[in-house]
């Protein structure tokens, strides 16, 4: 009875061992944990998360350096009971919305999966990532004429599938990574306009005054970006996260830093 005891405490001890690992991690860490035990053998990138819901790519593994960015995968919704269910394939972002409906990214088009009841096109011709306002009522996105290397950022309320829509940000070479301030004030960019790759911000409360170079005013390419002047952008964007409304903070993958959207100024750098 003794050596029973024993062993129930021990199999106990070893469960809340792993337990107490599991929630150990970072949210982030123990959802990509979870999901990629539904997914042996795959390459498996948590997209979003909302209320215990994932929504998770799944792919063939890719290099170890490879970024995730606009890799094209199979997307599934994955819940609380860690069912899955398959969305769509070759989605390449994607986001929860409020209502648990998902915006995400599939071979050019802007999509909205309405709770599995259907699927409807917000915006077609749609090149690299998109944004969601912090108020649900808004989406930015970006298209890209190849000819004239010109991309262009586009603005549309969330539900209108007009076809023109205001330009908020346009100019030579790729726009990438739309992302809104927390206080949906500012829409922040990365671009290459004048050839060094910088980020950029649109007041979104007075879109006519244009678009603001933060980082990287009067850089050229070359030498300039390997002086100590250039500020570098996120070598993923998965690495990015807002400290305040004005501040974010980013790996470059020479180290981690904090910019002031406003001025342009490394925290403490």
């Amino acid at each position: 009875m003794k050596k029973m005891i024993l062993a129930v405490i021990a199999a106990v001890a070893f469960v809340l061992g792993g337990v107490a690992l599991f929630w150990g991690m970072s949210s982030t860490e123990a959802a990509q944990v979870s999901a990629e035990a539904l997914f042996p053998g795959m390459q498996v990138n948590t997209l979003d998360s909302k209320d215990g819901n994932l929504l998770v790519g799944v792919s063939e593994p890719q290099p170890v350096d490879s970024s995730p960015d606009f890799l094209g995968s199979e997307l599934y919704l994955i819940d609380r009971s860690f069912d899955k269910k398959l969305v769509d394939t070759d989605v390449v972002s994607a986001k929860f919305l409020t209502d648990m409906d998902i915006i995400y990214m599939a071979r050019g088009s802007l999509l909205r999966w309405n709770h599995g009841n259907g699927v409807y096109a917000i915006a077609e011709q749609v090149e690299s990532d998109f944004a969601v306002s912090p108020d649900e009522r808004e989406i930015v996105f970006v298209r890209h004429d190849t000819l004239e290397e010109v991309s262009q950022l586009f603005r549309l309320e969330l539900g209108d599938t007009a076809d023109h829509v205001p330009v908020i940000a346009s100019g030579d070479g790729t726009i990438s990574w739309p992302l809104y301030t927390p206080d949906g004030a500012y829409l922040l960019f990365v671009a290459a306009f004048d050839g060094v790759v910088s980020w950029y911000r649109v007041d979104l409360n007075a879109p006519q005054d244009g678009v603001v170079q933060i980082t990287n005013k009067g850089l050229k390419p070359g030498v300039d970006v390997l002086s100590d002047a250039f500020v570098p952008v996120p070598r993923m964007l998965e690495s990015l996260k807002f400290v305040d409304d004005r501040t974010i903070e980013y790996d470059t993958g020479e180290g981690v830093i904090q910019l002031d959207i406003m001025t342009g100024t490394l925290i403490g750098g």
